[in-house]
Order: structure tokens, then C-alpha cells, then sequence
């Protein structure tokens, strides 16, 4: 299962020097009212993401129209107090960010191989973000994986909680010690930043795919996956 982008490797990133300069300003108008422009924990995400125009690409924007209504409702202190409730524990400082940005929600639901809406009517049972238990402790449902039954969750307790693919029912995630979980905000920061890297790998699957089997995308019906990566439809043009 891919988790943070495939390959393994990603892309280097803009300078820091520059990359402010080249930042339009935040995507979102919640995270300008929430944080006065500047966020502690995926500062550096959006600032990537917005300097490659990410947030602009139309595999981004046509989701805008389809984010759920909880996750939406948690945009907003009242939709993040009701959780809490339910939780008996507040929400984590680097999910809270997350959750104010609306467009970084939909560039991982477009980006990643999980389902961040959590719409999949597979997800596991309860009111999203759904709550799982590895090693006793709660963790909040960040993403479903359809094909496996396997949920990425964080760990709460912690502002910048670690980050965990596994199976509900099981006591523990799934642990590679190659690639040992990462706190939230990196785990995005990776998606971000690996997102070149991540279309260079589908764009050559396609075009070798298209030229030895033509036949071949529709069979593995990654037709669909690979057009939704956002900047690849940008890409297969200029082809």
C-alpha cells in the first residue's frame, strides 16, 4: 500500500530564501482568520504547495464541492468543541490546522492512496473522523485505504501527534521499522513535497502502460487514479 506518496524518494524543495516570496498568500481564508496568516505546525506545507500551485490545479479545486460536512464543521471552534466532547480530549494542535484548511484536505484526498473524506462506505463504524485503538490508546482517523481495510490514524494526547497505518480490530498498527512513523506535520510535508516525484513515477506507469498496452489502464483501473493526481492532467498535455 502506498502511504506518503510512491516512490520512496521525493522531489527537493523550494529554498527557503525564496519560497515566501513566491507564496501568494494562504489558500484558505479560515487559516488567514485562524492564525494571522502563519501556522506552527504546516506553515511549511502550504508554503510548498502554494509555490507550486497545488492549490490551484483543477484535480484540487473540483473537490472543493465534494469536502464533507464534518469535515468542514470542524473548520470552525463550535464543529472542533463537539468533537472534543466526544472525544474527552482536545484535538491535537497540528490536525486543528489541518482542519482549517480546506484545500490541503482535498490536495491529500486527490494525492495520496487513502480516502481523507472518509466517505468510503468500508470506513469503520461512528461519526468521522472515526476513533481506532492501538495499544490501548486513541487514535483519529486521518484516511481509509478501500482495497485493504487499512486506516491511517494519529495518536492523540500530543500537539504534533505520530502517524500510523493499521487494521481497527488489530491492538497495534502496522509498524515498518525502514520507515518508522513520522509526526503529522512531516507525514504531510513528505506528501507535499514527494508530489512531483510522485507524478514523475504515474507518468512514466502511463505512457509506458499506453504504449505497450493500451487496454492496460482500464484493466487496472487506475484510469481514474492517475488523471485525479493533481498537476498530472497539466503534465499529459504538454505531452
Amino acid at each position: 500500500m502506498k502511504r506518503e506518496g510512491h516512490p520512496l524518494s521525493y522531489g527537493a524543495r523550494p529554498t527557503d530564501g525564496d519560497l515566501r516570496e513566491r507564496t501568494r498568500g494562504l489558500a484558505d481564508e479560515r487559516v488567514e482568520k485562524a492564525y494571522g496568516g502563519f501556522m506552527k505546525y504546516l506553515q511549511r506545507s502550504l508554503e510548498v504547495a502554494e509555490a507550486r500551485g497545488y492549490f490551484r490545479a483543477p484535480e484540487v479545486l473540483r473537490l472543493q464541492g465534494k469536502v464533507p460536512d464534518w469535515l468542514r464543521a470542524l473548520a470552525h471552534e463550535d464543529g472542533l468543541a463537539k468533537l472534543e466532547a466526544r472525544l474527552g480530549l482536545p484535538v491535537p494542535g497540528a490536525l486543528r490546522e489541518f482542519y482549517a484548511c480546506s484545500l490541503l484536505a482535498c490536495f491529500l484526498e486527490a494525492s495520496i492512496d487513502g480516502e481523507v473524506f472518509l466517505s468510503d462506505p468500508c470506513v469503520p463504524e461512528g461519526e468521522p473522523p472515526q476513533v481506532v485503538s492501538w495499544w490501548g490508546r486513541p487514535h483519529l482517523a486521518l484516511a481509509f485505504h478501500g482495497h485493504s481495510g487499512m486506516v491511517c490514524a494519529a495518536g492523540l494526547g500530543e500537539e504534533d501527534p505520530l502517524v500510523y497505518w493499521g487494521f481497527e480490530d488489530e491492538e497495534e498498527p502496522y509498524v515498518d521499522e525502514r520507515r518508522p512513523p513520522r509526526p503529522f506535520s512531516e507525514w504531510v510535508f513528505r506528501i507535499v513535497d514527494g508530489h512531483e516525484a510522485t507524478l514523475d513515477y504515474w507518468q512514466k506507469f502511463y505512457e509506458e502502460l499506453t504504449q505497450s498496452d493500451p487496454r492496460g489502464l482500464l484493466t487496472h483501473g487506475l484510469t481514474q487514479t492517475i488523471f485525479g493526481m493533481p498537476g498530472m492532467g497539466a503534465r499529459l498535455r504538454r505531452r
